[in-house]
């Protein structure tokens, strides 16, 4: 069970870490290469981040909480709550570092111009 726990806190972290990543570097997409930053999409994408964070934590600690429930069933298989949010976090973490590598690729080929600087 410990090793479980470790292996979920770095998941988290590392989603947490993505998503910090994903929004700074949209952000410097937006201003820089695009020269169209938005000061609303930056404070949306920072609530979602928040809320991202905290449900992740909330979900694992009533996972903790309540090892033996089973929280969903696909196809016959039961898993409990550990082993969905599990899911979940790597499904995110997926997901946001895609979203990363396509916006460092296209941080890498894009032309920065120097006019105003």
């Amino acid at each position: 069970m410990f090793n479980i726990d470790i292996e979920l806190i770095d998941i988290t972290i590392g989603l947490i870490f993505l998503i910090i990543a994903n929004i700074g570097l949209g952000a410097s997409e937006a201003k820089i290469i695009f020269d169209n930053f938005d000061w609303k999409k930056l404070r949306q994408g920072i609530l979602k981040a928040m809320i991202v964070i905290a449900s992740s934590y909330l979900m694992y600690l009533a996972g903790k909480l309540n090892p033996d429930i089973i929280a969903i069933n696909i196809d016959g298989q039961e898993l409990n709550l550990m082993s969905a949010i599990n899911i979940a976090l790597i499904g995110g973490f997926i997901f946001y570092a895609n979203e990363c590598i396509k916006k460092l690729k296209l941080a890498i080929n894009s032309k920065v111009g120097t006019e105003g600087l």
